[in-house]
C-alpha cells in the first residue's frame, strides 16, 4: 500500500506523520524508529511516498479491504501555510503495496502551428465523474518533475472532454517540460511532449499517457510545388500517408520526391500531384493537400503527426513563399521566376557578402538570422517588421545591350500586436509603401512567485499573500504573447506603495533606472535569466527579490498592504547603443526615469508599459518566543518610507539628540555630587 503526497507537500525536519489506530483512535508517530518497529519505508523526493505492508502497524482488514488511514503536517507551497490532513489508503487485495492503477494511451498528433494536440484512443469516464480525489501532471525528460492540474493549465497545458468522452490534451510549444530535439536552417523545429495525466483518488490511480510530437509549419510553398520538412533527430521516419495514398522511402516513390537522411525528411509534392486542390481564399486562391500523417519510431515506440498541408493565400500581386519563425528568415529563389530565366550568379541581398544556404540548378534556398544580411527593422501599421531586398541586376555588354532578366523582390517578416502570432514572410513584386511608425500593443506582467524557483506564480484568487518581515519576495517581469527574439524587456523603474494606485504616496523604491535600489540597507536581488533552464526568449523576462518591510507614518503602521509596480521598456536587440536600453549601476537616487524628455525619439524604443501585481502583499511582523512560537509584535521595528530625505539622515539625527541628552545628563549628575562633597 503506498500514500503518495501531492507535488506542493514539504516534509521537512518540523513535519510530523502519524499511523491512526481505527480501534483506539489513538496514533503513532512515524519518526526513524517508528518506520523500523512498524514496517513502513518512506521516500522524500521527488514526491512524499510512504508505503506499508499488509502487516505493518495500523492496517485494518474489514469486509476484504486493507485500511490505512494517514495524517500528516506539512508545508503547502501552494497555500504558503502549514496543514494537516488525513489521508485514508485502502487496497482490495495485495498487489505488490502499489495503488489499483488503469492505464489509457494517447493516439495519433494534430500537428497545428500554434499547438499540438492528443486523445486517448480508450473511452473512460468523464473528469467530473471519477469521484472524490485529485489530477496530476507528470512530465518526463530529461528533467521530470509534476505539477497540480491547475498549474499545469497555466503553463501551456489544456485538458478537456470531447463529445465521446476521450480525454484531449493540448499542449502549446512554449509549455513548461516540453522537449525541443531539433531545427534545420530553414526554421522548421521538432517538438516532443512525453507527459501523463495522473488521476489520485483513495483506492488507485488512473494514468493517461500522452507522447506528442509535432513540427509546427512544416510546409513551404514555391512557385512549383509544396516541400515538408521535418526534423528527425531522435525519430525514424517510416512512411507517409497523403489522403489514401501511402508512401515509403523504398520503392522510391515516383508521384511525389521523397528525401531521407539522418537529420531531416523532406516530401516534395507537386502542384500537379492528383490529390492536390485548389480552394477560394479572400482575393485568391490557395493550393491544399489532403489530411496527411506522418509515422516515426520513438525509442521502439510508434507515434504518428497529422496535419494539413496549405500554401499561403495567393493574392493578385503578391507570392507568399514561406514563413519565418525561431528567428530565421527562410525563403527560395527559382530561376523560372522570369522569362529568359534568371541568372541565380547576380542575386545579391541587401548585403553582398550573404549566401544562399542550399544551391540547385534551378533555384537558391536563403535562410539567415533577422537582424542579419543587412535587414531593415521598422514598425508598419502596428506591426514589426523586417524588410530585406533580393536583387539579380542584369550584366550588359559593353555597358550597352543587356540580355538577361531583372528581378527586385522586397521580403518582409513581421508580427502581429494581436498576441499569439508567429512570424510572416511575404514577397511583394512592387515597392512597399512609405512606412508609418507606430506603436504595437504590448502586454506586461508583474508576477509574484513562492520560492526562487519560479515555478508557478500566485494566481489572482492566491492575494494578498502573507509574508513577513524581510521574508524575500519574488517577483516577475514578463512580456506576454511575443515571439520576437530580437526585443529585450528592461526595467525602468520598480516600486511599492501602500495603495492599489501606482502614484500614490507613500512610495518606496526597489529598482531605480534599472538597478538595484542603492538607498535601501535591504538591496533589491536581481535573478540573471543564465540561472534558469527551459526558457525559450529568456530576453522577455526579469527577475528578482525584495525583502518584506511595511510601511509606516510618524512611528505608527500605515498598513499591512503593500502594493508592487514595475514600468519597463521594450527594446531592439537591434539598437545596442541606446541609452535609454541600457544601465549604469549603482543608482541611488529614489526613482529617476532615463526617458529623455527634449523630443528625440529613440528608435530602439519599441514600447513602454507600467504594470502592477494582481492584489497586495501582507507583511506581518513575528518574533520568536522562548518556547519557539511566532506570534504578533507590535512593536517590532518598522521601516521607514522615503519622505524625501534618506533614512540615513533621520538615523544620524536621531544619534546625535540621543548623545547631546546622555552628555547633558551626565554632567548634571556630576554637579550634584561634587556639591554634596563640598
Amino acid at each position: 500500500m503506498t500514500l503518495e503526497m501531492p507535488p506542493d507537500a514539504v516534509l521537512d525536519s518540523d513535519r510530523r506523520v502519524y499511523v491512526i489506530d481505527l480501534n483506539t483512535k489513538g496514533s503513532l508517530l512515524l519518526d526513524d524508529a517508528g518506520l523500523k518497529k512498524c514496517k513502513y519505508t518512506q521516500q522524500l523526493t521527488p514526491v512524499y511516498l510512504l508505503k506499508a505492508g499488509f502487516d505493518s502497524c495500523g492496517v485494518q482488514y474489514k469486509g476484504g479491504v486493507y485500511i490505512l488511514y494517514v495524517q500528516v503536517d506539512y508545508y503547502a507551497s501552494s497555500l504558503s501555510r502549514a496543514v494537516s490532513r488525513t489521508f485514508k489508503v485502502s487496497c482490495s487485495q495485495p498487489q505488490a503495496d502499489n495503488p489499483l492503477q488503469t492505464a489509457f494511451i494517447s493516439g495519433v498528433t494534430n500537428c497545428t502551428p500554434d499547438f499540438m494536440e492528443g486523445q486517448t484512443v480508450q473511452l473512460m469516464p468523464t473528469f467530473d465523474s471519477v469521484g472524490s480525489g485529485t489530477w496530476y501532471v507528470k512530465v518526463q525528460g530529461p528533467i521530470g518533475f509534476m505539477m497540480s492540474l491547475d498549474a499545469a493549465q497555466s503553463n501551456g497545458y489544456k485538458f478537456y472532454n470531447d463529445n465521446n468522452n476521450n480525454v484531449v490534451a493540448r499542449v502549446r510549444f512554449n509549455a513548461m517540460g516540453i522537449q525541443k530535439l531539433a531545427s534545420v536552417p530553414g526554421g522548421q523545429t521538432l517538438y516532443l511532449a512525453d507527459f501523463s495525466l495522473e488521476y489520485m483518488y483513495p483506492d488507485g490511480k488512473i494514468t493517461i499517457s500522452f507522447l506528442l510530437v509535432c513540427v509546427p509549419r512544416a510546409v513551404t510553398c514555391s512557385q512549383s510545388g509544396m516541400s515538408i520538412i521535418l526534423p528527425t533527430q531522435d525519430l525514424k521516419f517510416q512512411k507517409v500517408k497523403i489522403g489514401s495514398q501511402v508512401y515509403t522511402s523504398s520503392p522510391a516513390p515516383t508521384a511525389i520526391t521523397l528525401v531521407v537522411v539522418s537529420t531531416f525528411v523532406r516530401i516534395l509534392v507537386p502542384f500537379s500531384y492528383p490529390l492536390m486542390s485548389n480552394k477560394p481564399c479572400p482575393g485568391g486562391m490557395m493550393q491544399v493537400l489532403p489530411t496527411t500523417w506522418i509515422t516515426f519510431s520513438y525509442k521502439s515506440v510508434k507515434v504518428d503527426m497529422m496535419i494539413n498541408p496549405t500554401c499561403p493565400c495567393q493574392r493578385k500581386g503578391q507570392t507568399v513563399v514561406s514563413l519565418c519563425q525561431n528567428g530565421l528568415m527562410s525563403f527560395e529563389v527559382n530561376s523560372n521566376a522570369t522569362q529568359p530565366p534568371l541568372n541565380l550568379t547576380s542575386v545579391q541581398l541587401l548585403d553582398p557578402s550573404c549566401q544562399p544556404s542550399v544551391v540547385s540548378a534551378t533555384g537558391l534556398m536563403y535562410s539567415f538570422p533577422l537582424t542579419s544580411c543587412g535587414t531593415i527593422t521598422k514598425m508598419l501599421g502596428g506591426r514589426l517588421v523586417y524588410e530585406n531586398e533580393v536583387r539579380v541586376m542584369p550584366q550588359t555588354e559593353l555597358g550597352i545591350i543587356t540580355r538577361d532578366s531583372e528581378f527586385i523582390l522586397t521580403v518582409l517578416c513581421y508580427y502581429n500586436d494581436t498576441a499569439d502570432k508567429n512570424l510572416s514572410l511575404t514577397v511583394l513584386t512592387n515597392a512597399p509603401p512609405a512606412p508609418a511608425m507606430n506603436i504595437g500593443n504590448l502586454t506586461v506582467v508583474l508576477r509574484a512567485y513562492p520560492d526562487e524557483m519560479y515555478r508557478i506564480p500566485y494566481r489572482d484568487q492566491d492575494y494578498p499573500v502573507v509574508k513577513y518581515l524581510r521574508d524575500p519576495i519574488y517577483l516577475e517581469v514578463q512580456v506576454l504573447n511575443r515571439q520576437d527574439p530580437n526585443i529585450e524587456l528592461v526595467l525602468e523603474n520598480c516600486w511599492a506603495t501602500a495603495s492599489p494606485n501606482p502614484i500614490s504616496l507613500p512610495r518606496w523604491a526597489v529598482i531605480a533606472a534599472g538597478c538595484a535600489y542603492g538607498g535601501d540597507d535591504y538591496q533589491t536581488v536581481m535573478h540573471p535569466m543564465s540561472s534558469f533552464t527551459g526558457i525559450q526568449f529568456p530576453s522577455h523576462y526579469k527577475r528578482f527579490d525584495v525583502k518584506a518591510f511595511a510601511f509606516v507614518s510618524s512611528g505608527a503602521a500605515l498598513s499591512s498592504a503593500v502594493y508592487f509596480h514595475c514600468s519597463a521598456l521594450i527594446c531592439d536587440i537591434a539598437n545596442p547603443d541606446s541609452t535609454a536600453c541600457t544601465s549604469i549601476c549603482p543608482v541611488t537616487q529614489p526613482l529617476r526615469f532615463r526617458r529623455s524628455s527634449s523630443g528625440g525619439q529613440d528608435h530602439a524604443i519599441l514600447g513602454e508599459v507600467v504594470s502592477s501585481l494582481p492584489g497586495p502583499i501582507a507583511v506581518r511582523k513575528k518574533s520568536i518566543t522562548k518556547a519557539g512560537m511566532i506570534t504578533t509584535d507590535s512593536s517590532s521595528k518598522k521601516v521607514k518610507v522615503q519622505t524625501g530625505q534618506p533614512l540615513w539622515t533621520t538615523l544620524l539625527v536621531v544619534g546625535v539628540i540621543l548623545v547631546m541628552v546622555t552628555l547633558a545628563v551626565a554632567c548634571l549628575a556630576f554637579r550634584l555630587q561634587r556639591n554634596k562633597l563640598l
